[in-house]
């Protein structure tokens, strides 16, 4: 499992490389519970990207978008010259995610729109008797602005059943570590806001699925702690955010690794591996969306 995992981790920064610009840290820190989330959680039909009842995810750090362009890739909504084309003006895979290409649900890029997004679908989809589930990632930078702390209040003031919410926490922003600008005990504010907060190894497979699996009578905030550009030879440094590792340092990575020294490099085994997934989530796709979504 974890070699694909860091398949994906180096499919990631190859995007980071090839565009010249771009964020390689935090898809080097989400890379297995994003992997997980896609693979064995996310409800949705990789033929019809708009079916009403699927889950939805959202990505409010949007700067970490080179990971879920990789999963959209391995999904079928992507192919590898999108992948190529990471960051480039009219491409489907821009350096924040926007909702003009597949698999996005919403443009994110200011910090913590993301997390408002999030509480708007699930509001939405409670409205509309749908049974389908909302999750959102959101990091450092998001949790700090005001308009996610406006959201997360009246996420858990209307115990928001449907919508979990994933911090990537990892302590980092582009200007260092966070004691720059807080210091409070997260889990103690998100509790006091009424949320049910886990917390899990970011690294630990086991760790994750405990997270995800844990039912909640409210609305639930995994604290995920990750290391920023993971294995990399800027892990937990603000270098991380806005820069490539450089061809050394995709090199290290690689060899770190055991994958070809070969940009964009896809292992038969992760091919194999998601042609699987896709056709399983085809086959299920009558029993896990509800009876009034259009699909």
């Amino acid at each position: 499992m974890y070699k694909n995992i860091n398949n994906i981790r180096t499919l990631s920064v190859d995007m980071v490389e090839y565009a010249k610009s771009g964020h390689p840290g935090a898809p080097l820190g989400l890379a297995p519970f994003i992997y997980i989330l896609y693979k064995d959680y996310l409800n949705i039909d990789p033929n019809n990207v708009n079916c009403e009842g699927r889950d939805i995810f959202i990505l409010s750090n949007g700067h970490a978008c080179a990971i879920q362009y990789v999963m959209n890739y391995l999904l079928g909504y992507l192919d590898m010259e999108d992948l190529k084309k990471f960051r480039q003006l009219e491409s489907f895979t821009p350096g924040h995610p926007e909702g003009k290409s597949k698999g996005i649900e919403v443009s994110t890029g200011p910090l913590g729109q993301g997390v408002s997004n999030s509480v708007g679908f699930s509001i939405s989809s409670k409205k509309l008797g749908l049974s389908n589930h909302i999750y959102c990632i959101f990091g450092d930078g998001c949790y700090m602005e005001g308009i996610s702390q406006e959201s997360f209040s009246i996420a858990a003031n209307l115990k928001l059943d449907n919508l979990t919410f994933i911090y990537d926490f990892n302590h980092t922003t582009i200007d260092g570590s966070t004691d720059l600008s807080m210091n409070e005990n997260v889990v103690l504010r998100f509790k006091s806001l009424g949320f049910f907060v886990i917390e899990a190894d970011g690294e630990d497979i086991n760790d994750i699925k405990k997270a995800l699996d844990y039912k909640s009578t409210t609305t639930k905030v995994i604290i995920l702690h990750t290391l920023i550009g993971r294995d990399s030879i800027v892990q937990n440094k603000n270098k991380a955010h806005g820069s490539p590792l450089g061809e050394e340092g995709v090199k290290l990575l690689k060899e770190k690794y055991g994958i070809p020294q070969i940009p964009f490099y896809i292992s038969n085994e992760l091919k194999e591996e998601w042609q699987e997934i896709r056709n399983k989530k085809l086959t299920l796709k009558k029993n896990i969306f509800n009876q009034k979504s259009k699909c």
